[in-house]
């Protein structure tokens, strides 16, 4: 068990056991969506209603959103709660999801570049590499990104090494409503390219960013999307939380967010825990 600050409260996370097996060289693996635990990410098409994440853009574009975390704004914040973003989570991670209090909203970004998102990155021999990994990031974005360019490339199977090359690239092209998940230690880069043709390039951020504008499909105005990050509780999100703290971003944002009195009280009906 640990303790996560959340505001003026804390994330209690409940060691999780169950869900959890052997495979044939004794490592432990997770019993979720055999998919997302082969490639490292799986997209679920229209899984939200495309009027109600039009509505979250303009609140966002708006300024209409609280500081800290994702849950503590009115109306967005219901997308951590969601039905069909917590069974997808649960789906994917073969355990009921814990929500810890990061997430974000992502506005304007034109950054790009191959990474990974957990703790221990590169280093095959650090505990984040020793068995399966189950704490995921769902992706929602607010725009077209089939016919427009600013999507996310992932790696395919790059979860199961600790480097940015290897892997075969792939553009996720979503539309609004689809969700996009994937575990934390898989490579993938923001704002992927779209040619004028309509095809999307995978291709390397660095080539995708000295591909000429004239040649590709400008993104669908403002780029905006929201990141919720789910595990199952275990020492490997144990030791993740451990690793936020020594983020000043991630404090920023417990700092700013509702307690969990509050929170709880907004997720008390799914099958979430916090």
């Amino acid at each position: 068990m640990v303790r996560s600050r959340l505001g003026e409260g804390g994330l209690k996370v409940h060691c999780w056991e169950a869900n959890v097996r052997k495979n044939t060289r004794g490592e432990a693996s997770v019993r979720g969506d055999p998919e997302f635990w082969r490639y490292g990410y799986v997209v679920r098409r229209r899984a939200l209603g495309k009027d109600r994440l039009i509505s979250y853009r303009r609140q966002i574009l708006a300024g209409d959103t609280l500081p800290g975390d994702v849950l503590s704004s009115p109306g967005l914040g219901e997308l951590v709660t969601d039905p069909a973003v917590v069974s997808m989570a649960g789906e994917l991670l073969g355990a009921q999801p814990v929500y810890f209090g990061d997430s974000n909203v992502s506005v304007r970004s034109t950054g790009r570049g191959f990474h990974k998102d957990n703790a221990d990155r590169y280093d095959p021999g650090a505990p984040d590499w020793r068995d399966a990994y189950p704490i995921l990031r769902i992706g929602i974005y607010l725009q077209d990104h089939k016919r427009s360019s600013g999507g996310l490339n992932v790696r395919d199977g790059s979860h199961l090494v600790p480097d940015v090359r290897t892997g075969r690239t792939r553009y996720l092209g979503t539309e609004v409503g689809d969700l996009v998940a994937w575990n934390l230690r898989t490579t993938h880069s923001a704002n992927g390219a779209v040619l004028r043709s309509g095809i999307p390039v995978a291709v390397s951020p660095g080539l995708a960013a000295r591909l000429p504008r004239l040649f590709t499909r400008y993104p669908q105005g403002d780029r905006v999307a929201v990141f919720i990050t789910y595990g199952a509780a275990g020492r490997h999100l144990d030791r993740y939380i451990e690793y936020l703290k020594t983020r000043t971003y991630q404090q920023a944002i417990w700092d700013g967010s509702a307690s969990v009195s509050y929170t709880h009280l907004r997720t008390h009906e799914t099958d979430l825990d916090l």
